[in-house]
């Protein structure tokens, strides 16, 4: 049966506001109508499924998914120790790394990583070096 619902059932944003909305989308594919209709779907799912809560964490944990750290998710939390989610040191505590290998800070501050990945770093950089002292 749910294999039949997922072929019969489209799994668009248009479908999904259509299902929790009850409303038409005009204009899709517009990044503000797209944006607007995708806050009004998450809103319609934390109340038609109050399981599911209604902060960001709550809702990452219901469906399973990481709680990232920066957007890019090269680091995301596990039990509330900020992990590399990428390269080498996949898995392992990021401050760990970075009191152990502190040029691996400068290597990524110097590489091709977005501002806000970077940003993070630098603060997790910063906690592990002042815990160390």
């Amino acid at each position: 049966m749910f294999k039949i619902f997922h072929q019969m059932e489209q799994r668009t944003l248009s479908a999904a506001y259509r299902f929790y909305c009850n409303k038409n989308l005009e204009n899709a594919h517009s990044a503000e109508v797209d944006a607007s209709a995708t806050y009004e779907i998450l809103e319609a799912q934390t109340e038609k499924y109050p399981s599911l809560g209604n902060t960001v964490e709550s809702i990452l944990k219901a469906t399973g998914e990481d709680v990232i750290v920066d957007f890019a998710r090269r680091f995301i939390m596990d039990n509330g120790i900020e992990v590399f989610n990428f390269g080498k040191f996949k898995g392992r505590a990021v401050a760990d790394v970075l009191r152990s290998e502190p040029q691996y800070y400068d290597w990524m501050m110097k590489g091709d990583f977005p501002q806000h990945t970077k940003q993070k770093l630098t603060e997790i950089y910063t906690r592990a070096m002042l815990k160390k002292a």
